[in-house]
């Protein structure tokens, strides 16, 4: 048996040293605290990637044999620190200690630090040995702080929906160009096994662990591109209250762990997690990973950090269509013609002569624009819109600086401030007259009448929200489960104009000959939306529809209609939505569903509480049905 595995350090240990054994050692390790204490404190737990399970006993999170060096060192925190001992000591000349730190650097710096240890440490080394490698990164990356870095959600992809975390190595030079310089530490699905796979394989294989998870290092610039500009997603950034010592132990484990494979699981040990790991190694005491729910949402990361005091300071760098559109509504009407104009190309650009005329101002968006709208094109196409860029910024260059273009400002709520992803909430109402009460549980995340501080208007995500009805007879009884629901209601206008969709699966009952049957439900709506004004949104949409469930004439029914709807924030002391929808059903043409709901959510004080009334009917199937309810809603 050989207590060493791992595949950066080539050097095995004796045969004779069986794990259990290493204890004797320990166990008469002088004054101070007691070594096996030592193995199960954060510090160590942390760099061993442990968590404690159920039954009290330790289970290691790194599913990569090479990352422990004794055969129980993923169960067992003192067998590996036992056989770490024991690799140092037989580590004797200085190559193969030079090897060892470079494949546990943040183990062997702690290891150091710890005086208990101390006898146990082979002669003749009083300091931490050193990976050259290690120094000459360290050098280059320059580290001094940590920034986390949370882009918002971006529902048109399964991996993106509650949004994506990752930590900035912040450099010891002070400039305004610093930031993009930085190191960033990245935590994904394996990039090249996701693109073989379409959005559904990735979001279940996502769910399952179906995918290996590794660290990446990246630039932030490059970041920033793919984040800002590719996918027009605003970035928030939260400068974290770390010391360099810590920044620099920080990237020690980064060092430890950059090859080493993690399961990743889209709802709990993913990006945001793993990302706490790191920060859990540079500071033990904070605990980040024990404090998270079920659910590890990037902003529950963000939410855990504040409501410890790490966050110093926060900015926001706007998106692409952020900029775009918030430019756009600077520019008269004249001047929104004119940067049509200029970027599709039906006005010339640019000699010095027509330079002069044109306001600095609209050739900047003009620019923007083009850039904005160059990201889905092929690339002939992308390059002739590169050349004309090209001109709008050459044209530029002879005005004089400064176009008096307001930046975007920040949001006044940052996404960690808004209500808390979880929801429970009881009410009463009045379905075709009959008196109820009702019980709802939503595991996560946002729906399209939550309290909207926070959060972006007209996105939502739900899943597993669950509502059980009581009419008085002493049960409950399952009235809705709504698996999955997404909606993504995205307003357009002459220069930014995406669609907006909405997917629901679930079960729900419905008004239907004369009864409510619970039938099983596949929807999907597609269209568009416009904001007549700001925080108002109005949408029309196609939608489709396939009901399933015994009572049906099939059963299977698809059905297929319109869908229309007014969605509004500040108003009344909240927020809420119109929604009518129109929809006839192929098994049964005769019978089209009339539905016309009315909900809207008063804001209570604290930011985790609100009052939601709804109101609704129902026509068509063979019954009618009207609702009427008040619940009082709880966040946490």
């Amino acid at each position: 048996m050989s207590c060493a595995r791992n595949q950066g350090w080539p050097y095995t240990l004796p045969a004779r040293w069986s794990c259990g054994l290493l204890l004797w050692p320990l166990a008469g390790a002088a004054a101070g605290q007691d070594p096996a204490a030592l193995a199960t404190s954060p510090d160590w737990l942390a760099l061993g990637h442990y968590h404690a399970t159920w039954s009290g006993h330790y289970q290691g999170e790194a599913d990569d044999p090479a990352f422990y060096l004794s055969p129980t060192g993923s169960t067992d925190p003192l067998a590996e620190l036992e056989a770490t001992l024991e690799g140092l000591r037989q580590a004797r000349d200085h190559g193969s200690m030079e090897a060892f730190a470079c494949s546990y650097p943040a183990r062997l710096h702690w290891i150091y630090q710890q005086k208990t240890l101390q006898p146990l440490l082979p002669p003749g080394h009083p300091a931490a040995p050193v990976c050259p490698e290690l120094e000459t990164w360290m050098a280059d990356v320059q580290p001094q702080g940590v920034t986390l870095v949370f882009p918002g959600a971006y529902l048109d992809s399964a991996s993106s929906m509650f949004g994506h975390s990752f930590l900035r190595i912040d450099r010891a030079t002070a400039s305004s160009t610093a930031p993009l310089l930085a190191t960033t530490i990245n935590f994904t699905a394996d990039a090249e096994q996701a693109r073989r796979d379409n959005e559904l394989f990735y979001a279940w294989k996502g769910l399952t662990g179906g995918y290996p998870g590794k660290f990446s290092i990246l630039p932030y610039h490059t970041q920033v591109s793919t984040y800002n500009h590719m996918e027009s997603r605003d970035i928030w950034e939260y400068a974290l209250r770390l010391d360099a010592s810590e920044t620099r132990q920080l990237m020690r484990h980064v060092w430890e762990v950059r090859p080493i494979r993690f399961d990743y699981y889209f709802m709990d040990e993913n990006c945001s997690y793993r990302t706490l790991a790191l920060l859990d190694v540079a500071r033990p005491s904070l605990d980040l990973r024990s404090s998270m729910p079920d659910w590890v949402l990037p902003v529950d990361a963000v939410r855990a950090l504040s409501e410890r005091g790490m966050v110093r300071q926060v900015s926001w760098r706007p998106s692409s269509s952020s900029t775009l559109q918030y430019h756009v509504e600077q520019l008269s009407k004249d001047e929104q013609d004119e940067v049509i104009a200029l970027e599709n190309g039906t006005q010339h650009c640019c000699d010095r002569e027509q330079t002069r005329a044109i306001p600095g101002k609209v050739l900047e968006v003009a620019y923007e624009a083009l850039r904005y709208h160059t990201i889905p094109l092929e690339p002939a196409s992308r390059q002739r819109s590169s050349e004309r860029a090209l001109a709008l910024l050459a044209a530029r260059s002879h005005q004089p600086a400064g176009s008096g273009l307001a930046a975007p400002p920040q949001p006044a709520v940052a996404p960690e401030q808004g209500h808390p992803s979880r929801r429970i909430s009881s009410g009463a109402g009045f379905q075709n007259g009959e008196a109820f009460g009702e019980l709802e549980y939503r595991p996560l995340y946002h729906d399209l009448t939550d309290p909207a501080a926070g959060y972006q208007q007209g996105a939502a995500i739900s899943f597993l929200d669950t509502s059980l009805r009581s009419y008085g007879h002493g049960e409950y009884q399952l009235e809705q489960l709504e698996a999955l629901g997404i909606s993504s209601l995205n307003a357009m206008n002459r220069f930014i104009y995406p669609s907006s969709w909405q997917f629901r699966l679930g079960a729900r009952r419905i008004s239907m000959d004369g009864g409510r049957p619970l039938l099983a439900y596949l929807e999907g709506d597609w269209g568009g939306a416009i904001a007549p004004a700001r925080h108002h949104l109005l949408y029309g949409l196609a939608s489709a529809s396939l009901l399933g469930g015994s009572v049906l004439p099939s059963w299977l029914n698809p059905g297929f209609g319109p869908r229309a709807g007014w969605l509004y924030q500040d108003l009344l002391g909240g927020q809420g939505m119109l929604d009518a929808s129109y929809r006839c059903y192929l098994a049964s043409p005769d019978q089209c569903l009339t539905s016309l709901r009315l909900e809207h959510t008063l804001n209570l004080p604290g930011g985790h509480q609100s009052l939601r009334f709804r109101a609704g009917r129902e026509s068509g199937m063979g019954s009618e049905g009207n609702l009427v309810s008040l619940s009082y809603q709880h966040y946490f």
